[in-house]
């Protein structure tokens, strides 16, 4: 039996800010980890060290020695990072064995905040939003951004109706502060009163029991319904004029967010709920003012949805039946309270269906053993 890897992982164990770890593990080390252990495939994992100021610096003796003994592996990165950032997990050193090595290298970016950092440096950028793949591709007139549907996650709950019917919250959030999140939330917990049950918990995860991702997946598994939005209302990509390539704005909807996936994943039903924002300037003003901290004097207004939203890029509304997509706060609370047992049943179904379409892990690394042997 061979023992070479088919992927090697360079992804912090931890959270961090500018590499001084926060003490709180990095979901994306647990969803990319725990996948591929759920797959026939072999792969190691980067060591990274600690030092006692908690500054996280990736072990390169480690990443050397294992690129030497799996030349072939394909090198799997975490683009939230980068080389040329100030105080960060990788350093030159890295760059520099990473550009010496023949493996393929592969970069996922989890929030699109390094794009074009990475663009040098990998052979391949998978994105999560299609708007940013889009703007990238044409930013540095390639191909090399490509678009894939959801991080890969295990599942973490079975998707019947005695588990969930069974789960002590009605209603769960797990996630930021943002105030257009809050807004209808904090509707939503008006409307619920005392007959509702809900927990509630920043993505901040600074408590202490939910200082690992597992901490926090085993919660939503014990949430019946969970909101759910994009991880922003729009996104700005600019890129200045070079002799190349002219500059180029470009603004799209929120990136999307990982948390739907887990949800999913946690065999709870998700409630979709994104603000309506267009480009122009009106538009942007009235948004502001919407979505500013007065509304919070004010909570049952401004909180109709975007019709046209989606919670995942180039998905229809026939993929999303395990999905709840709502217009407002009372049409939410509506389907938490009233839903029967008999159509909760069909969305469990429809929900299993999804995530193993979209979030099931071998899809995956299929798909990106696939690319790699095209491109």
């Amino acid at each position: 039996m061979s023992t070479k890897l088919d992927f090697i992982f360079v992804i912090s164990p931890f959270l961090h800010n500018k590499g001084v770890s926060l003490g709180t593990s990095y979901d994306m080390d647990y969803h990319y980890t725990s996948s591929i252990n759920s797959t026939n495939f072999k792969y190691s994992s980067i060591n990274f060290d600690l030092d006692k100021n908690n500054k996280i610096t990736i072990d390169n003796n480690h990443l050397q020695n294992t690129i030497d003994n799996n030349p072939e592996a394909i090198i799997l990165i975490d683009g939230n990072s980068h080389p040329k950032d100030f105080e960060n997990v990788y350093d030159n050193k890295f760059l520099k064995i990473l550009k010496s090595c023949k493996n393929f290298k592969v970069c996922f970016m989890p929030d699109n905040f390094k794009l074009l950092d990475w663009f040098h440096d990998a052979n391949l950028i998978i994105c999560f939003s299609k708007g940013a793949v889009d703007w990238a591709n044409h930013a540095t007139k390639s191909k090399k951004y490509i678009y894939y549907s959801s991080t890969p996650m295990i599942k973490h709950a079975n998707f019947d109706f005695e588990n969930f019917f069974n789960r002590p919250y009605d209603f769960g959030y797990i996630g930021s502060t943002k105030l257009f999140r809050i807004n209808f939330i904090s509707t939503l917990l008006r409307l619920g009163g005392n007959s509702f049950s809900s927990i509630i918990i920043s993505s901040k995860r600074t408590g202490p029991l939910v200082k690992s991702t597992k901490d926090y997946l085993n919660i939503l598994a014990q949430c019946k319904f969970v909101f759910c939005s994009r991880a922003a209302v729009f996104e700005k990509y600019t890129y200045q004029s070079t002799k190349n390539v002219s500059s180029f704005e470009k603004i799209t909807s929120g990136r999307v967010s990982g948390r739907i996936s887990e949800v999913i994943a946690c065999g709870s039903i998700p409630i979709y709920w994104q603000p309506i924002f267009k480009s122009d300037v009106i538009s942007k003003i009235i948004y502001k003012i919407n979505h500013s901290k007065l509304t919070r004097f004010f909570p049952f207004v401004n909180l109709e949805s975007d019709p046209k939203s989606m919670p995942f890029d180039e998905m229809n509304e026939k993929s999303l039946d395990g999905i709840y997509k709502v217009s407002n706060a009372f049409q939410a609370m509506r389907i938490i309270k009233k839903t029967n047992k008999e159509e909760i049943i069909e969305k469990l179904k429809k929900a299993d269906n999804f995530y193993k379409k979209y979030i099931e892990p071998k899809k995956f690394f299929d798909f990106v053993k696939n690319n790699c042997s095209t491109v």
